[in-house]
């Protein structure tokens, strides 16, 4: 096994060799750190707790000693290999990076989001190694995972400079097929999970709290009301989205439609965002 020491080296290397100081994201502070209270059951948003023990399950979730899980809510990696499915590209070494990180210290720290948990029952968190640096943005950089949010609003812009980065230099998922663009005319219930997708808007319509963007193909992106009044969209503003081509990023669901629910124009798969950052292109107001 390494030592303290061997880890700490690695981590450096691989933070330096990914980091670029224009797109650093923030560390936190000594004093964040020291204030820093242990992990409770039921964890207070926006409050830094500090962990002494936990075992990195993937590149994107950790479980601590009494069976909690967390999940990185700013990042999506590769999947492992389960009984029904092979391994994505670059699965193990973001699972090694992550633990090479949190791995070369004694204690690290992590901050509950306000969407508190995922439907798996995971905490939704941030999560930063001893030396307070975001593990997150060292897998984003080094091209071992997407930039996503798991939270109503933004997630930090230095997240999407350093995949910006990573994508330009090719690293990682950015030079594997697990990065493709998928066309939503050719999507079936085959293809489901995270992936990234384009389309041509054929449809919007809403229910009490959601917009319903209807894409070419089987395909809708459901939106938050919230989160484009956020960014001072509204029903008018979507119409001139028809015909228009968007991209995001996510993951599609497949549902089973009923006939009335077809005729109705339902679409059968469903792409949640929770963030306009997650529609990597949309039609802006200047652009239409």
């Amino acid at each position: 096994m390494l030592n303290k020491l061997g880890l700490v080296v690695g981590a450096a290397l691989l933070f330096l060799y990914a980091g670029t100081a224009q797109a650093a994201c923030a560390a936190l502070s000594k004093q964040d750190m020291s204030q820093a209270t242990p992990w409770q059951a039921e964890p207070e948003l926006n409050k830094l707790y500090r962990l002494s023990a936990w075992f990195v399950q993937d590149g994107d979730s950790v479980r601590l000693p009494q069976g909690e899980r967390l999940r990185l809510g700013h990042i999506n990696t590769p999947e492992l290999a389960t009984k029904k499915r092979s391994a994505q590209a670059y699965a193990s070494a973001a699972k090694q990076q992550l633990r090479l990180q949190l791995d070369a210290w004694d204690e690290t720290y992590v901050r509950l989001l306000p969407n508190r948990q995922d439907h798996y029952g995971r905490w939704l968190v941030e999560v930063y190694d001893g030396q307070g640096h975001s593990t997150e943005q060292a897998l984003v950089s080094m091209g071992l995972a997407f930039a996503i949010s798991m939270r109503a609003g933004t997630t930090d812009t230095c997240l999407w400079q350093q995949e910006e980065l990573a994508r330009q230099g090719q690293l990682g998922v950015w030079k594997s097929p697990i990065s493709r663009l998928h066309s939503t005319t050719t999507l079936g219930p085959s293809k489901a999970g995270f992936l990234r997708l384009r389309g041509r808007v054929t449809g919007v319509t809403s229910s009490q709290g959601y917009w319903y963007i209807a894409l070419q193909g089987q395909v809708a992106i459901k939106i938050p009301k919230a989160v484009m009044a956020a960014h001072g969209l509204s029903g008018d503003d979507l119409a001139p989205w028809l015909g228009q081509s968007i991209t995001a990023r996510g993951w599609l669901a497949w549902r089973t439609l009923s006939r009335a629910q077809r005729d109705k124009g339902y679409q059968a798969a469903v792409m949640s965002i929770n963030n306009l950052q997650m529609l990597e292109r949309y039609p802006s107001k200047n652009s239409l």
